[in-house]
């Protein structure tokens, strides 16, 4: 029932003085993991996609701000806009979050292949009845 007093009262949702610090903060963040992300060894396709999802999530961080602490639900027409732009993005984000995974499905996959043609690549040029036992270093001896 609190939020439904909340929805209806004349001022925004929750205070500016809450909201935009927790929004900076989220911001700063946002792209320290952005930059951090630039600099990591991670395959191209997921780099781009985490970059483009952290892009968004830039655009999304003051919308929903302004959205909790600027927005009154007097002014409708407002109100309505800025809170469906926010939950269209956020559901882009998530869309881009299902893409990462699948792309971290395929990456792995790919992984799996190489690993299973290395494997097959040495038993062929080493034979299981083609043993070098004698050409073996011994712990403590020599060869």
């Amino acid at each position: 029932m609190s939020v439904v007093l909340v929805a209806l009262s004349n001022g925004p949702l929750l205070s500016p003085k809450v909201v935009m610090p927790i929004a900076a903060l989220l911001l700063v963040v946002i792209g320290l993991h952005m930059n951090a992300l630039a600099a990591a060894p991670i395959p191209p396709s997921r780099r781009r996609i985490r970059l483009a999802n952290g892009w968004l999530m830039l655009l999304t961080t003051p919308m929903a701000a302004f959205a909790f602490g600027m927005a009154s639900p007097n002014n409708a027409r407002v109100f309505l806009l800025v809170w469906l732009s926010v939950v269209g993005l956020i559901a882009i984000i998530v869309m881009l979050a299902v893409i990462d995974l699948v792309n971290t499905r395929r990456l792995f996959r790919q992984s799996q292949a190489e690993l299973r043609e290395e494997i097959r690549r040495l038993e062929r040029e080493n034979p299981p009845g083609n043993s070098h036992a004698d050409d073996r270093i011994e712990p403590g001896g020599t060869a």
